[in-house]
């Protein structure tokens, strides 16, 4: 996909993590579930104040997160996050 420069991934519980670096140089935190629960919702919640803590810093570029739980979710998150503002 042309949007994408490098990615990593993390397998964590029962879902997939993805920190992408998009060719913007914005970085997307894509998470990959195939259910959500409380936890989950939890964790996210803790994953958007770490984020706007980041972006707010400005030292290590612009970051932005989603969440997926079918496939054809992702190409749509990914556009979105190519277009983030922040």
């Amino acid at each position: 996909m042309e949007y994408i420069t490098s990615s990593r991934v993390n397998a964590i519980g029962i879902g997939l993590i993805f920190i992408i670096l998009l060719t913007n140089g914005i970085h997307l935190v894509l998470e990959i579930k195939g259910q959500d629960t409380e936890q989950a919702r939890i964790k996210r919640g803790f994953l958007e104040d770490w984020i706007k803590a980041v972006n707010y810093d400005g030292r290590f570029g612009k970051w932005t997160s989603d969440v997926s739980f079918d496939p054809a979710d992702i190409p749509g998150a990914i556009g979105k996050a190519y277009n983030f503002k922040g």
